[in-house]
């Protein structure tokens, strides 16, 4: 039994001693690593480079729920900030030199 013990410690060591040497397995560890950083390097730069190539989202769009109006936007709404506007492009623009609106 004792010599079946020292047998197999032997055989261990021999094992250890081999597989130190071997550089083999290393080297291959190693690349591996190295090759599932870079693995996960493109992923992330992948994804950068998608959101910065991604088209730009709609804006969104109004729809009308019910009997409710969209609300109107500033743009087309003139009427707070110039109430007299029609009627002073219509005298302005009108090439008769009487005025095209009465008070």
């Amino acid at each position: 039994m004792l010599n079946h013990l020292a047998e197999q410690q032997s055989a261990r060591r021999a094992l250890e001693a081999r597989l130190q040497t071997n550089t083999h397995w290393k080297e291959m560890n190693d690349a591996q690593q190295a090759q599932a950083r870079l693995r996960d390097r493109l992923a992330t730069a992948d994804l950068r480079l998608s959101a910065l190539l991604a088209p730009e989202p709609l804006p969104p769009r109004v729809v009308t729920v019910g009997c409710e109006k969209p609300p109107v936007s500033e743009v087309w709404s003139m009427a707070q900030y110039a109430p007299n506007l029609t009627e002073r492009m219509l005298n302005e623009l009108s090439p008769s030199p009487m005025k095209a609106t009465c008070d």
